[in-house]
């Protein structure tokens, strides 16, 4: 996402018309993504397959290009604010 201002969350969410939920599963698939533990593309078949995480409409929406680099700015700015919130409420509790 060059020279794009990274969205929040709720920007996020409306602009792919997602839930929380639909979050939360895209939340799982990342940290799936990060330990290794299994093939993605497997993964994502089982996605479809048994309509697991978000079933063949997230699958179909995380491999669409540019859709998952814009989750993760949005992931990146959303932790950004959480660490920001828990050392501003540290330094004034």
């Amino acid at each position: 996402m060059n020279n794009k201002k990274r969205m929040t969350k709720q920007e996020f969410l409306k602009k792919h018309s997602f839930t929380e939920l639909d979050y939360r599963n895209l939340k799982r698939y990342e940290k799936l993504r990060q330990s290794g533990q299994i093939n993605m593309n497997d993964y994502l078949m089982q996605m479809i397959t048994y309509n697991l995480n978000g079933g063949e409409r997230l699958a179909t929406w995380i491999v669409k290009e540019g859709n998952y680099a814009e989750f993760l700015s949005t992931l990146e700015k959303e932790h950004r604010r959480e660490v920001y919130r828990d050392y501003m409420l540290s330094n004034n509790g």
